[in-house]
Formats: structure tokens, sequence, C-alpha cells
């Protein structure tokens, strides 16, 4: 695992909840994860999702994916080809989500358009909200192999855009973070997020801080008396 030092320097400034609990994310998760995001082909999702469609034409290609503080999701940098973007909209209006990781996400904003159109009550929230046109298919660099791989990304409203820095939280909310099969969660890896959950903010108070961008130094020095502490335990045995 990385030092603070380390991880800020290769990641610009991300902390996540895998520095506290001294282990790697890849190796908590590991491969079962990747399994269960690979249950779902790019183009199965394509011809489900069909009338949420977005035309690709309007992006560059490939797209590149985004450090982020937290989660299981990759993100992509997507950008509007020379032109394509609608006026007022900056080039990198949206950013990607990977649509194998939050394939109920879909749902989930479908349902808020269709309050905000027939209940006034939701229109203030619906405003809050990120902007969602849909999904697209895009070729998308994996950031590990390497390799141009075809994604359904789901298309949300990049907070980013606009500003030079910015201080991002990943807040996860739920005493219990992860059912069994439920959205596809095999047992193992709703067993391995039930051991997070109890050896963090989540089985005290409901929610925790998943993950930070551009974290104060005063987090960053907690964060390393944390992992120096650990270091010493364990090579004291």
């Amino acid at each position: 695992m990385s030092s603070p030092g380390q991880l800020n320097a290769a990641e610009g400034g991300l902390v996540s909840i895998w520095d506290f609990i001294g282990e790697d994310e890849e190796d908590l998760i590991g491969e079962e994860e990747e399994e269960e995001r690979l249950d779902y082909s790019s183009s199965e999702l394509a011809v489900e999702l069909e009338d949420h469609q977005v035309a690709p034409t309007l992006f560059e290609e490939p797209c590149h994916a985004v450090g982020c503080s937290g989660g299981t999701a990759a993100f992509y940098i997507v950008r509007y080809r020379e032109g394509k973007q609608p006026a007022g909209h900056h080039k990198e209006y949206f950013i990607g989500k990977d649509l194998a990781h939050a394939l109920d996400e879909v749902e989930f904003y479908d349902k808020l358009r269709a309050a905000v159109q027939h209940d006034a009550s939701w229109a203030a929230f619906g405003k809050m909200a990120m902007a969602c046109p849909g999904v697209c298919t895009l070729q998308c660099v994996n950031s590990k192999s390497r390799l141009v791989e075809t994604r359904v990304l789901l298309l949300l409203e990049n907070l980013r855009t606009g500003f030079k820095q910015m201080r991002l939280l990943d807040i996860k909310l739920g005493a219990e973070t992860s059912v069994a099969c439920w959205k596809g969660k095999s047992r193992l890896n709703a067993w391995k997020n039930s051991c997070v959950d109890q050896r963090t903010n989540s089985a005290a108070e409901g929610f925790r801080l998943e993950g930070m961008e551009l974290p104060p130094q005063a987090l960053e020095e907690r964060i390393a008396t944390v992992v120096a502490a650990k270091q010493k335990a364990q090579t004291a045995f």
C-alpha cells in the first residue's frame, strides 16, 4: 500500500478509506468484483439501454480514466468533439461512469426525471442533482492494461467543470452498505464489504467518509500517523 505522500504524488491528492483499513482495495475487493462487472458485456448493455443512448459521434475517442477517491466504478474523461458541444456547455461538461458498476443509477435518473415532471415538490431536488442525458458507448483506455476497450458509460454532469481545484468528498450512506444477491453482488463480496462497515464509522453512525480529493493537511497527517503506527506494530512481530 502507498504511503500518503506516495499516494498524493501518484494520484494528485486522493485519499480513501483503504488508507485507514490498511489493505489495498484491489486485494480486498479483488477478482470477484471484476467478474461481477464482466457479467454485463458492452453489447448487452447497449441493447438493454437503447432508449437511453446518446450519439457517440458527439465525443472524442478514446476516453481516458480519471482518478477517483472511492468506489469500484471507473470514471472516464468525456470531451465533446470540436464544435459538437451545445451552446453554453463546456467541452468537458460530462464525465463518464462505467455502467457495469452503475446500472441501477439509470433507473434512479429515470425516476427523478418523471418525478420532476409530475410533482412540483421534486423540482428543487431535480435542479440540485447532476444532469444525466443517458448513456453512451465509447472506446476507453483501460487504466491498468492500457488497452482500448468498448465501454458503456453513464454520462453525468462533471462537477469539476469551471474549477481549477476542487475538494470532493465521497460519502457512503448506510450502516450496511452491501447485501448479497442484490444488484449482482456475490456473497463473498457482500461479506468483504460488511467487514469494512464494521471497521469504520458506518457501524457507529450509519455513514462514512469513503474518500476525498484534495484533502486538508490535517487529514493527510492523521492518515500518515495511523499508517506509521500500523506498520510499526507489524514489524514488531
